[in-house]
């Protein structure tokens, strides 16, 4: 299994995204500064918080669900196509995998030397029971059928870990998101 090298950076709330992102093209030999990457995008924030960086683009929502950036259809390509970045990302919604084959899929994915981040519950991961904050982190290393690794990008639990293939699964469907794969364009 191919397994890229991605230097963990503990990220600011909110921003996950984005860091994920900076991380996953720092790899790739593309400097792009975090703050660059992070004003592309539009966010939203709880009323009392204050961004870390100079964006421009951004509301204030006392509902937790809705903070963080605001993702749509083709938001990532958009971001690669208006930086003129070499990838493409291929977004699989959750919701049209099936359980027994999340993992063949999943291993699809990283074989061929893609990059793989996933956007999930955070609490249903890290505490097995449904949440209201969205996350995404990064898909490090397939250990075995059962067993991956992860970067999780922060604030909270930043790092590498492992984590079982099932619980990613059943948060990514938790969320409702899917697994976004980013390939070098062709």
């Amino acid at each position: 299994m191919i397994h890229q090298q991605y230097i963990p950076i503990k990220g600011d709330n909110f921003f996950c995204v984005s860091v994920s992102l900076y991380i996953v093209m720092k790899s790739e030999g593309v400097s792009l500064p975090l703050e660059e990457i992070a004003s592309d995008f539009k966010y939203t924030f709880p009323s009392d918080y204050t961004p870390p960086y100079k964006i421009k683009n951004y509301e204030y929502s006392s509902e937790n669900k809705k903070w963080g950036v605001l993702l749509e259809k083709e938001t990532i390509n958009s971001f690669f196509k208006k930086r003129n970045l070499p990838f493409v990302e291929v977004y699989i919604p959750i919701n049209t995998i099936a359980e027994y084959n999340f993992f063949d899929i999943l291993s699809a994915a990283k074989s061929t030397n893609n990059h793989v981040i996933f956007g999930y519950d955070y609490t249903r991961l890290y505490e097995g029971i449904k949440g209201d904050i969205g996350h995404v982190s990064i898909v490090n290393n397939i250990i075995s059928e059962d067993v991956i690794e992860i970067l999780d990008p922060g604030l909270k639990n930043y790092g590498i870990k492992q984590i079982p293939v099932y619980d990613m699964y059943c948060s990514i469907k938790s969320w409702n998101d899917g697994l976004w794969i980013i390939q070098k364009r062709v």
